[in-house]
């Protein structure tokens, strides 16, 4: 700036002018329009002592203030990674100002918007994201300054796999496998199956995916779910193909009387044969390998009977048995007719040839008789 003393006045004429002031050191100007260049704000008291040729001299004063229009430099300090559920540290100690900085503001939005005040400054992330935060710095001008920081907040969570629950169904069936329930605190990006098939293990993808079972049996499934910071689930399930059906009936016989003890045998499609005997109430049931098979009830005095049918996996087939009942054997020459008949008839033929011997030694006795007395 620029000093001016030409407003000063004497008799003769001033022939000196000095001003003298303070900025951090004692500063001397002389002249009565000296310039000067203020690098610090503040309040400066300036003195000039004006004299003239005789050594008389007089002394006035100004105040300068000077402003401050320096912005501060704001410094947010470095970006951080940290695991969720982290408390993090912000330090706004890197800033500067060519005088004072008298507010540190720091402002974000973590769900909802957060405003931090000071020069360190912390805060607890609990939920992953990448979050940019603004430090404004300001001095007691009013002059101010920006700063961002990032802090990249990992997920840590592992994602909670739903297999569903565990499914019993026919064999050949189509299983859908659904994993819709699962869940994650962010999003889950990709669904893994693995199942244990034969031996082997058969690799699927898909939140919904599908297999075909062609043989019966139990096995197991497992889901793995995986997010996008590569953290796992993990649910198994359990399916159980069922290869067999059930067959079920009540032997009568030619009266409809409940046969009791009567053996039933199914010659099924996987070339077994399946065995029950009925109960007091004539029923029975067995479970036999799934598709066409062949049956035969069979009791001691009673003649066979057979027939076919056609059962499904997890089915149930009732053979109607009333039109089809166990007749009893009438036949003389059969086996029933030999094991009741037979003996007796051996034991009668026994009981005359003793009846034959006895008279025949009764008639030796009385002849030698005889003899004797002659």
């Amino acid at each position: 700036m620029t000093l001016d003393g030409s407003g000063s006045s004497d008799n003769v004429g001033i022939v000196n002018y000095t001003w003298t002031f303070s900025d951090v050191i004692l500063i001397a100007l002389y002249g009565v329009s000296p310039t000067y260049t203020f690098e610090n704000p503040g309040i400066y008291t300036i003195t000039v002592n004006v004299m003239d040729a005789a050594g008389n001299s007089d002394s006035d004063q100004i105040v300068v203030t000077v402003l401050d229009t320096t912005p501060p430099v704001a410094d947010a300090g470095k970006d951080q990674i940290v695991a969720e559920r982290t408390e993090v540290s912000l330090d706004g100690s890197g800033s500067s100002d060519n005088v004072e900085i008298v507010s540190y503001v720091w402002t974000f939005t973590d769900v909802i918007p957060v405003t931090l005040s000071g020069v360190r400054v912390s805060h607890l992330f609990f939920h992953p994201g990448v979050y940019v935060i603004t430090l404004n710095v300001s001095d007691a001008a009013g002059n101010w300054d920006t700063d961002t920081v990032t802090i990249t907040v990992r997920d840590t969570t592992p994602p909670v796999a739903k297999a569903g629950e565990d499914q019993r169904v026919p064999v050949g069936a189509m299983v859908v496998l659904n994993a819709s329930q699962s869940t994650d605190n962010m999003a889950i990006v990709k669904y893994i199956w693995n199942i244990s098939y034969l031996g082997d293990i058969v690799h699927l993808e898909g939140k919904v995916a599908s297999f075909r079972f062609e043989k019966g049996g139990v096995y197991e499934v497992v889901l793995t779910v995986v997010d996008a910071e590569g953290n796992r689930g993990v649910d198994t399930l359990t399916i159980t193909v069922i290869d067999v059906g059930e067959v079920k009936g009540v032997v009568v016989d030619e009266s409809g009387n409940p046969v009791a003890g009567a053996t039933v045998k199914i010659i099924a499609s996987d070339g077994k044969t399946y065995k029950a005997i009925t109960g007091s109430d004539g029923s029975f049931l067995l479970k036999v390998f799934h598709g066409p098979f062949r049956w035969e009830i069979s009791k001691e005095g009673y003649k066979t009977i057979t027939g076919t049918g056609v059962v499904e996996p997890m089915g149930e087939i009732e053979l109607d048995l009333s039109e089809n009942p166990l007749v009893r054997e009438k036949n003389p020459q059969g086996s029933n007719y030999l094991f009741w008949v037979l003996p007796p008839l051996i034991i009668a033929g026994i009981l005359v040839v003793l009846i034959h011997v006895r008279k025949w030694k009764r008639k030796q006795d009385m002849n030698s008789h005889e003899k004797t007395s002659e």
